[in-house]
């Protein structure tokens, strides 16, 4: 005769949800880590994009020095004022890069390129972002 807990069928989905448990776990973890890089990667290129503009068309906001900056560059500051504003902290002036003499398609352009180093588990992701506004001057 056989004991009863062998044959005993109660229970058996616990023990098999407490088996697949942490994978659906880190499934959702990764998952909600994916969408927050693809908005922080959009936010970069939204910030790219309008300091371009700013610096394209010779705006105030991005030729004036800001007090208080890391940066001499009034361009940089700019961006990095906005990317703390929505969020990004940890952005250097030397992950930022502004050619204000890009070319293409015969046209002059101003270029913003951004590296924004993302914490992933004690792993750096680098994502980069970048925007373009045809020069007005």
């Amino acid at each position: 005769m056989t004991p009863r807990f062998i044959t005993d069928r109660k229970g058996s989905t616990t023990v098999e949800f407490a088996f697949v448990a942490p994978l659906l776990v880190l499934i959702f973890i990764g998952f909600v880590l994916l969408l927050y890089a693809i908005w922080i990667w959009n936010a970069l290129g939204q910030v790219a994009t309008e300091t371009a503009r700013c610096v394209a068309v010779g705006s105030g906001a991005c030729t004036k020095p800001a007090s208080g900056c890391a940066s001499q560059d009034a361009a940089i500051c700019f961006l990095l004022t906005l990317a703390a504003q929505r969020g990004m902290t940890g952005l250097r002036p030397d992950l930022v890069t502004i050619d204000t003499q890009s070319v293409r398609g015969g046209r002059s352009f101003t270029s913003v390129l951004v590296t924004y180093p993302f914490p992933v588990l004690r792993q750096t992701v680098t994502i980069k972002a970048s925007g373009d506004f045809p020069n007005l001057r």
